[in-house]
């Protein structure tokens, strides 16, 4: 896993200082999604509760799961904090591996790994 640009420990931390990231992960917890709770907040953490059902958390980290349906494996797509978003990014369109490759070639190796609501919009809105 040396690839990770955030590393486990790490993302924990940087999870549990994201305000959004901390209440979805009590929604989770608690197995709870109150419309009035959700209604008064944020954009992230009512887009992130309306895929709840996909959200979990291992070692106390939280991650959206998906299945791939090619090889029909579970993939676990780490929830990255507002803060390290444009990290990612950058790393994964302007490290030297990388090559500039545009917005689909550079979307894909981070939605193997990585997930937050917009994640496509923000690349797009980063690249051009």
């Amino acid at each position: 896993m040396k690839d990770k640009v955030v590393l486990s420990k790490t993302l924990r931390s940087l999870q549990d200082g994201d305000k959004d990231i901390t209440t979805v992960k009590e929604l989770l917890v608690h197995n709870t999604k109150r419309t009035k709770d959700v209604a008064v907040q944020s954009l992230t953490v009512k887009s992130l509760c309306s895929q709840l059902n996909k959200f979990v958390i291992k070692d106390d980290v939280s991650y959206s799961r998906w299945t791939d349906l090619v090889s029909g494996q579970d993939v676990l797509q780490a929830i990255v904090p507002t803060s390290e978003r444009r990290t990612v990014l950058k790393h994964h369109h302007d490290c030297r591996t990388a090559g500039h490759l545009g917005i689909n070639k550079t979307l894909a190796p981070i939605r193997k790994s990585y997930y937050w609501p917009g994640l496509q919009k923000r690349c797009t809105l980063l690249l051009c």
